[in-house]
């Protein structure tokens, strides 16, 4: 791993490349519920920072804790990601027949992998931008494969809208 690092970073040094750096994510917890209703009261009881959520008609991001939810004109919840206070992500999807699942994942630095970091603006609302931690790991005969992200804050941007 250490030499890949190396590869990278002298790599890096010549393009725009982000930062590379040993560690991965690990699972929390696990819940499954048969309602959207039920997973959202779950969510409501997490210490939120900031995430996305999408319903069948409303997507959005959101800082500064859960918005305020109007299910009865969104729909049901289909997916979400969430930066908790703790700096864990929980990850929220609507798995067709058999409910929905919300994921509770923590960064380690002492777990085998690498990762970097991406920034991808928000569409909505304008002027945020969500930052990734995105995960890798080496396989002999592919290379270094993308294994996962992690939501790890949701910014505003300055001057945004």
């Amino acid at each position: 791993m250490t030499d890949v690092l190396t590869h990278y970073f002298e790599l890096r040094s010549k393009s725009n490349l982000p930062e590379m750096k040993k560690g991965g994510f690990q699972r929390e917890a696990l819940d499954d519920f048969d309602t959207s209703q039920n997973a959202l009261d779950s969510l409501k009881k997490l210490s939120i920072n900031s995430g996305w959520l999408l319903f069948q008609s409303w997507q959005g991001a959101f800082v500064g804790g859960l918005p305020d939810i109007d299910e009865a004109n969104w729909g049901s919840l289909l997916a979400g990601e969430l930066e908790l206070t703790s700096g864990d992500c929980s990850i929220i999807e609507h798995r067709p027949g058999t409910g929905w699942r919300v994921i509770q994942l923590r960064h380690n630095d002492q777990a085998d992998g690498f990762w970097d970091e991406v920034t991808h603006v928000a569409r909505q609302p304008t002027g945020h931008s969500l930052v990734y931690r995105r995960y890798w790991k080496l396989e002999e005969e592919k290379g270094a494969l993308q294994i996962g992200t992690l939501l790890k804050t949701v910014n505003t941007i300055q001057g945004g809208a």
